[in-house]
């Protein structure tokens, strides 16, 4: 259902936003794949070490700084206390971002906010009972330009949602990101 909602939303806003788009801006779109650490908080903090993840970003452009996004990531942890064990948050989201740039500078600081449809996938442990909530998510960092349509941008995120964990039905899945991204524009 998740997934369906996701798909929907951005199915929408890629047949609404083109037309509006290329009449604002000469760059109305762009990928960024992304790579990172996440350092679990809360209820997963208790259960996971450190993990590493990735992702994939399309984005419409809206209007001069501001943009729509939507995205799958992945981030796997493994677990304390479990040689084998090891929980893998994946999922889509859908948001804004909104990036101004610095006058005389190729650096553009950015801010993007969302909704999560990600869901916790625990390996070796006995499962938990339930579904993930819809979350969200929070994150900023630079977009810094190396060439006119390719950008490296460096950034930090916030991630929460509720679902169950092992031993809970009612835990939070929450996390902080720092990775770097690489975003092309076309």
């Amino acid at each position: 259902m998740k997934k369906l909602v996701c798909g929907i939303l951005l199915s929408c806003a890629a047949l609404a936003a083109p037309a509006a788009a290329a009449a604002q801006s000469p760059v109305p779109f762009a990928a960024e794949g992304r790579v990172g650490v996440a350092f679990p908080s809360g209820d997963l903090d208790r259960l996971a070490n450190s993990g590493v993840g990735f992702g994939a970003t399309l984005t419409v452009q809206l209007m001069p700084n501001y943009g729509l996004y939507g995205g799958y990531s992945r981030t796997e942890f493994e677990m304390e206390g479990a040689a084998d064990a090891r929980a893998i948050d994946s999922g889509f989201a859908v948001g804004l971002t909104a990036a101004y740039p610095w006058l005389g500078t190729r650096v553009m600081p950015w801010l993007g906010t969302g909704l999560l449809f990600h869901d916790l996938e625990v390996r070796g442990l006995s499962p938990a009972e339930g579904s993930s909530e819809i979350g969200w998510e929070l994150g900023g960092g630079l977009a810094v330009v190396l060439a006119p349509r390719v950008r490296l941008t460096p950034g930090i995120s916030l991630r929460t949602y509720a679902a169950p964990l092992p031993g809970r039905s009612d835990g939070r899945v929450s996390y902080a990101t720092a990775g770097v991204g690489l975003n092309v524009a076309f």
